[in-house]
């Protein structure tokens, strides 16, 4: 047999494609004057399948589970990447199961709540700082998505609009720009709460600013003025008279985790327009009210 025909049946038997006796035994069965063409098309053939069974076997390997929580770092804190990070901004995200969330430690707030990691973890050291000065800190409020701002908002709306309903003067759009400047003094439309960012917190929300204004209260605001930023958290909403900000009220419960909130603040102005604040009661108010630049931005310019 050509040499020719003796490497390529060495090549078949390297490849573990078959026997080279069994290779042999069917050339013997063939046309003499075809053996060159058959091998060539039995080569051929068997590496074509050998290169199928290949990646098939490639595809029905178990492909690493993505992470759909995995951050880029930009200056020391994580977060998420722009197509991830978009829907944290939003709200549209799910705690219970993102793995950039954890549940707070039930000893540390009065209901399940859900935090970043790091905001939790950073907190639970400023409880027990604090608690060493006698003072308790209890979270009211953490992680808050769409659907539960939404609740709430729609909720406020309701009300107000029962309230106005015996007014027939004016035109619709003008009460409801009202109503809904009306909630935005302490309440955020869905998609623009610092809260869906699992960065913020409100403690001890029970009666507003009043309840800091004397007693346990005052003492424990006093201590977070002093203290809070040693662990990166910081009243964001501060007197709207001293600092000139807009938007929300002064909250003195509401403290926000800036090393992570800051980013966020940024990224927020890159990603999100107004085409995205909507499924809401009074949603098409939110460009002409100007909810981003005015609240979503309305913090003080410290943290901007």
């Amino acid at each position: 047999m050509a040499l020719w025909a003796v490497n390529m049946l060495k090549k078949l038997a390297q490849f573990k494609i078959m026997s080279m006796e069994l290779i042999l035994n069917v050339i013997k069965m063939l046309n003499p004057k075809k053996t060159r063409l058959y091998l060539t098309l039995v080569f051929l053939g068997l590496l074509f399948n050998s290169c199928e069974e290949q990646k098939e076997k490639q595809n029905n390997t178990p492909k690493k589970k993505i992470d759909t929580t995995s951050v880029v770092k930009e200056n020391g804190p994580k977060i998420l990447p722009d197509s991830l990070l978009k829907f944290h901004l939003l709200g549209k995200c799910d705690f219970t199961k993102d793995t950039c969330f954890v549940l707070v430690p039930r000893r540390f707030c009065n209901r399940p709540i859900y935090l970043q990691k790091e905001v939790s973890e950073r907190f639970i050291e400023m409880h027990e700082a604090a608690k060493k000065d006698s003072i308790s800190l209890i979270i009211n409020s953490g992680a808050r998505n769409f659907y539960a701002q939404k609740s709430i908002w729609d909720r406020k709306w309701r009300a107000a609009k029962r309230k106005v309903k015996k007014d027939t003067s004016g035109l619709n759009i003008e009460k409801n720009k009202k109503i809904a400047l009306q909630i935005l003094l302490y309440c955020s439309m869905p998609s623009t709460s610092r809260h869906h960012w699992g960065t913020d917190i409100d403690i001890h929300h029970y009666n507003g600013n009043s309840y800091f204004s004397k007693g346990k209260g005052l003492k424990e605001y006093q201590w977070m003025k002093k203290n809070a930023h040693k662990f990166g958290f910081h009243q964001v909403y501060t007197n709207k008279k001293k600092t000139k900000r807009s938007g929300y009220e002064e909250e003195k419960w509401h403290w926000s985790y800036i090393p992570i909130a800051n980013k966020y603040t940024k990224k927020y102005a890159q990603l999100i327009g107004y085409k995205d604040i909507t499924g809401f009661k009074g949603c098409d108010l939110a460009k002409e009210i100007k909810a981003i630049e005015n609240y979503v931005f309305g913090i003080d310019k410290k943290y901007k």
